[in-house]
């Protein structure tokens, strides 16, 4: 139950942390657009010109977030530091500034709008505000951290530990680390716990099978903390299965029985939305090709 707790709220804030991304982005091209027929046309008609480029503008807007969510703009993981997002960015705005000019071109009648150099200025705006933001997002993650202990010893254990040491945005702060809890029995762990204001213990699957490891952890239960098992932690930061440490205990615990009924919905709901969406993106994958 508490790592059932644990993956439900660690992926509640991951998605709450992508929606203020989204809608930090969403918020920032409208007000680029704003800022870009402000600048170009001195204030003159702004209302109304605003407007002229508002439709056409939303339609590419939905091209941009796509480009920013395919370069891992949205993964936590990404933000790293100031230089990286700068990389992924940069390349990003490039490519959306590309295809947003063909699209004009190729469709205006339909946009009724061939803005060449609005585009150009419009995406200089929008890659240094959203540069900014970004940098302060990243600002804000690396503050706010969740204490962590964690229990046992393993090559990708330590490579888990070294990752969110040096990458402090993803949220965890590896405050103590014991390789047994043998170790730990000859000291008081529980103050050791309570000192470090410890919220999770992670703990590596094989320590549970010792009977004397088993009695320790049962010790800190009075204690606020969470447990989580490593495989289910190493999931929720890098949002796929550590498949080299699994046992076959998780693919028991993980693999569901066959529904006949459910599946076969499933399947055709597949079908249907692949070729309406297909159809759809068909033009735009012309394009890209192009």
């Amino acid at each position: 139950l508490a790592t059932y707790n644990l993956q439900l709220k660690s992926f509640s804030m991951s998605g709450l942390k992508k929606t203020i991304l989204f809608l930090s982005d969403l918020a920032i091209l409208y007000g680029s657009l704003a800022l870009t027929v402000l600048i170009r046309y001195q204030g003159e008609f702004f209302v109304n010109r605003f407007l002229t480029h508002l439709t056409p503008f939303s339609f590419i807007f939905a091209g941009w977030l796509l480009i920013l969510y395919l370069n891992d703009l949205y993964k936590i993981n990404a933000l790293r530091n100031k230089k990286d997002i700068a990389r992924r960015l940069f390349p990003s705005v490039i490519i959306a500034l590309a295809l947003s000019t063909i699209a004009f071109y190729l469709f205006g009648n339909f946009f009724e709008l061939t803005p060449k150099t609005n585009l150009v200025v419009f995406s200089a705006i929008f890659f240094i505000a959203d540069y900014l933001s970004r940098s302060w997002f990243l600002k804000i993650l690396s503050k706010e951290r969740t204490a962590v202990a964690i229990f046992g010893a393993s090559p990708l254990l330590e490579e888990t530990i070294s990752y969110l040491k040096n990458n402090p945005q993803v949220g965890y702060d590896i405050r103590l680390h014991f390789s047994s809890i043998a170790q730990t029995l000859q000291n008081d762990l529980r103050q050791k716990i309570t000192g470090e204001k410890i919220k999770i213990a992670v703990i590596e699957p094989a320590l549970v099978k010792n009977q004397n490891s088993l009695r320790a952890l049962y010790n800190l239960l009075p204690l606020d903390i969470q447990f989580i098992n490593f495989w289910h932690f190493y999931e929720t930061i890098f949002e796929k299965v550590p498949l080299e440490e699994v046992g076959e205990e998780w693919f028991v615990e993980n693999i569901y029985n066959y529904r006949p009924l459910y599946d076969k919905i499933k399947r055709a709901s597949e079908i249907v939305l692949g070729v309406i969406l297909t159809a759809l993106l068909l033009p735009l994958a012309l394009i890209i090709s192009l």
